[in-house]
């Protein structure tokens, strides 16, 4: 694999998986970020087993492959680089070449086919909505989350549309905010973490 990116997307990208990251775990590839870029766009992405994130990172791909690197390893070499841009390399045995002018890093990674893949999601039903309203309904409602962070289920806060949501009753915000939806969606009682999502947007 070989990739060329700038080093204020690779932060970008990195920023945003990281909140996925493992920190305790005895399954050493969730303490990884994958680079995937076998699909024609390039790809990060974080799974601890209950959370999982992917990004895309604007990039050159020279050649295809993927690739997981140790995620603190990674953000910590990436900061230190100078503003340009950034060239990873990976060869046969998972070792990766990360260069930017006259820097080089050379760190182990492991086999990307290892990373624990996210679930596929079947987009049936589904809604689509603008970043402000989103803000917005997560800003009217956050105040009301706990702050145990040990219990995701009590860290966000559950959506249900249970009349049309094309009904004159529904809420005023949450109509003018959805783009499109199907027509039967509902928005499911699975709680959402919040301030996470929050800090995403």
């Amino acid at each position: 694999m070989k990739l060329v990116c700038k080093k204020s997307d690779l932060i970008s990208g990195i920023n945003i998986v990281m909140k996925a990251v493992s920190s305790k775990t005895t399954m050493s590839i969730l303490e990884c970020i994958l680079i995937d870029a076998t699909e024609g766009v390039i790809k990060f992405t974080a799974n601890d087993m209950e959370l999982g994130i992917e990004t895309k990172v604007e990039g050159e791909i020279i050649e295809a492959g993927s690739i997981a690197i140790d995620a603190k390893i990674f953000s910590e070499i990436v900061r230190k680089l100078p503003d340009n841009e950034v060239t990873i390399e990976t060869d046969d045995n998972n070792k990766a070449l990360i260069k930017c002018e006259k820097a080089k890093f050379n760190i182990a990674g492991k086999d990307g086919e290892d990373f624990v893949a996210l679930p596929e999601i079947e987009k049936t039903h589904f809604i689509t909505l603008s970043q402000f309203s989103l803000k917005e309904i997560i800003r009217q409602t956050i105040f009301s989350i706990s702050d145990n962070e040990s219990n995701r289920m009590m860290s966000g806060v559950s959506a249900a549309a249970p009349i049309p949501i094309n009904d004159p009753k529904a809420d005023a915000m949450f109509i003018r905010g959805i783009e499109s939806a199907t027509p039967e969606m509902a928005i499911g009682p699975t709680p959402c973490p919040m301030k996470m999502l929050s800090t995403m947007l």
